[in-house]
């Protein structure tokens, strides 16, 4: 298993605001849209239907067909960012660097419309497997691997691993507020674009490392 370092983008709208970019680091962690949608159903039903929802076929909608399945998906889109391989024709010519798309440029997109609004990033860890794992909830899926997801290739650039349900808060380590240029700004209660997690728990304390016999 690996740990990645990803970042969320979500815009702010009507519906979603600094008290709820808030409640992501103090009590909810970044929900799905699925959760989102079961909020008032029993929360033993929800696990049940929620990992029922998880399949091969609802990750690569949640993908590739998107605007089909943005109400209900049972995935959460982060970004680690990627390289992408740069050719320049015929075998004997000089290759060209390859192309960086980071974490935080794709994360801003999504948090400002593509310019259009203020938003929120958020950073957090996550457990990635080392191969497909749609099915299983406390892992997520390094899709920007195309070793591994071969149909995925149109979305390479966005670097996205996707979660499954929910991201818990004690794995998002911060949220910096934006405006619609993607520059830090103030949130409505602080003078700082910057709140961090007091309950944020780092990956260190999950990492492979074998503590000695006293």
């Amino acid at each position: 298993m690996l740990i990645r370092w990803c970042m969320k983008g979500i815009a702010e709208t009507s519906t979603f605001g600094d008290a709820d970019a808030r409640a992501i680091l103090d009590s909810t962690g970044i929900l799905s849209a699925w959760m989102r949608s079961q909020a008032a159903r029993p929360l033993v039903a929800a696990n049940i239907e929620g990992q029922a929802a998880l399949s091969t076929v609802a990750l690569d909608d949640h993908v590739n067909n998107y605007g089909s399945v943005s109400a209900t998906t049972p995935y959460i889109s982060l970004s680690t960012g990627c390289w992408e391989n740069v050719t320049t024709g015929p075998p004997l010519h000089a290759p060209l660097p390859p192309l960086h798309y980071p974490a935080w440029a794709t994360a801003q997109k999504f948090a400002t419309r593509w310019g259009r609004t203020s938003g929120y990033i958020f950073r957090c860890w996550v457990v990635v497997a080392p191969d497909i794992a749609a099915e299983l909830p406390g892992l997520a899926d390094e899709v920007r691997d195309l070793n591994i997801f071969h149909s995925f290739w149109n979305f390479h650039r966005e670097g996205e691993v996707t979660a499954k349900l929910f991201v818990p808060r004690r794995q998002v380590q911060l949220a910096v507020k934006i405006d619609d240029r993607g520059l830090p700004t103030a949130w409505a209660d602080s003078h700082h674009p910057m709140r961090l997690n007091p309950g944020f728990v780092p990956p260190e304390r999950v990492g492979n490392i074998l503590r000695e016999i006293w």
